[in-house]
């Protein structure tokens, strides 16, 4: 959904720089991507790249990410400033199982391989807390809301109460402490209110 030119264009125009996943609602810009770094990998041609690897244990599993940086030249492509092209491989060894997924991306950054793993890495944790915290505090997969906009709205209200518990810091609790305590004390619920 992010991956659109329009978007691009307006964060190159506002003075920011984009790292934008390229998934399957970008068919043509996907495979001409895959066949650059198939091209990269394989290394068939004389192709100049950035590449950096990182490796983390925990939770009995071991998680090797491995990424490329290509020159935006190796395809054509009408996206405002973007200056490389990106694939991530990621190698997951968990319980004596591999799984390994690519994912690609473009940028308007143009090198600076450790730069872009660290903010694409960021942006997943953040995306996957924010996501842990609506599945296991607010039980948002286990919502039966279907009527309407009903799961939109309630998914908007979840988030917002999210914020508002967050930024609450008078109770060291955890987030799920701090959302009883508002729904069981009217005092606690006006703090959290205006925080």
């Amino acid at each position: 959904m992010g991956c659109q030119q329009a978007i691009a264009e307006q964060i190159v125009g506002k003075g920011g720089d984009y790292i934008l996943a390229v998934k399957g609602n970008q068919k043509n810009l996907l495979k001409a991507i895959e066949q650059a770094f198939v091209e990269v990998v394989g290394g068939g041609e004389e192709i100049r790249y950035e590449y950096s690897e990182a490796t983390e244990e925990g939770h009995d599993r071991i998680e090797t990410r491995r990424c490329w940086l290509v020159p935006a030249a190796y395809i054509s492509s009408a996206w405002a400033s973007t200056q490389t092209l990106i694939m991530i491989e990621s190698e997951r060894v968990y319980k004596n199982k591999i799984s390994k997924v690519n994912k690609y991306y473009i940028s308007s950054l143009s090198s600076n391989v450790k730069k872009v793993m660290g903010a694409i890495r960021s942006h997943c944790s953040i995306e996957n807390q924010l996501h842990w915290y609506l599945d296991i505090v607010f039980k948002e997969d286990s919502s039966r809301i279907r009527k309407d906009n009903g799961a939109e709205n309630f998914g908007t209200l979840r988030r917002l109460a999210l914020g508002l518990l967050k930024r609450e810091t008078s109770l060291k609790k955890s987030i799920r402490l701090k959302r009883y305590r508002a729904s069981m004390n009217n005092d606690y619920l006006m703090k959290v209110l205006l925080a």
